[in-house]
């Protein structure tokens, strides 16, 4: 019967356009799909991250012998994914809101990190740059897809 259910929800809701709010419904579709590796751009970009995050924190470890930033880095980074993991399996939608907003709390603490290792000369021009780059793109799309599924929560009187 879930199924059945999902997939009304699916065609109800996920439309494929062109323009970003459209692209940020149809990830937060495929998440509320159950999906996790699929067609899940979120998913898919914060798990990619968390593996470049892990060997960047390595890479600190193991070159610079810096320990606590890399420590801090770690955590901040790969935390993105492991909360956008729990909210694709959350019990509710309000279960769902609250683990996007804590994936996005985590991705500008990542940020922080990755701004005070540039600082310190910890990283270079070109690593800070494409992680920046990543870590942005993922606020961009968390913090649309929790905007998104506010509202869709007051719309239905649900929460």
């Amino acid at each position: 019967m879930r199924n059945a259910e999902l997939k009304v929800t699916q065609n109800a809701e996920c439309r494929p356009k062109g323009n970003a709010e459209c692209r940020m419904q149809n990830a937060e579709c495929g998440m509320r799909r159950g999906g996790f590796l699929g067609n899940n751009v979120v998913a898919d970009k914060s798990f990619d991250f968390a593996v470049k995050i892990y060997h960047l924190s390595k890479g600190l470890r193991d070159t610079n012998k810096e320990y606590d930033l890399s420590r801090q880095l770690l955590c901040a980074g790969t935390s993105i994914g492991a909360n956008v993991a729990e909210g694709v399996k959350g019990q509710s939608k309000a279960d769902f809101i609250s683990k996007m907003a804590i994936a996005l709390k985590e991705a500008n603490e990542t940020y922080y990190w990755l701004r005070l290792l540039h600082r310190v000369d910890l990283i270079s021009n070109s690593v800070f740059e494409s992680h920046t780059s990543d870590v942005n793109e993922l606020i961009g799309l968390l913090t649309a897809i929790g905007r998104t599924a506010q509202t869709r929560a007051r719309g239905n009187g649900k929460g």
